[in-house]
């Protein structure tokens, strides 16, 4: 990650283990807490049939995934087995 000021700029790689858990897929663990206004990620790359993924923060150190054509959330068996890797940009306060 990169924090210029109050700006944060986190790059992940995620491998998602085998599962069949059907809860939604969250990535946890953002470097500094979200303080306000709308953070924003995008995925890079992903091996899974969703062509193209959003983030959605969650709390205010995490993130959950769903996929961008649709809307709907991309579970953890979904993610099962796959790659994701992206960016996420937000301010701390």
């Amino acid at each position: 990650y990169t924090k210029v000021g109050r700006l944060v700029i986190a790059s992940y790689r995620v491998i998602y283990p085998s599962t069949v858990d059907t809860n939604g897929a969250t990535i946890g663990g953002l470097p500094f807490a979200n303080g306000a206004g709308y953070p924003t990620g995008f995925t890079g790359y992903n091996n899974t049939s969703h062509a193209v993924i959003n983030h959605r923060l969650i709390g205010s150190t995490g993130f959950f995934v769903s996929d961008a054509q649709s809307g709907a959330t991309i579970t953890n068996s979904n993610m099962s087995s796959h790659e994701i890797q992206g960016t996420f940009i937000y301010h701390t306060s």
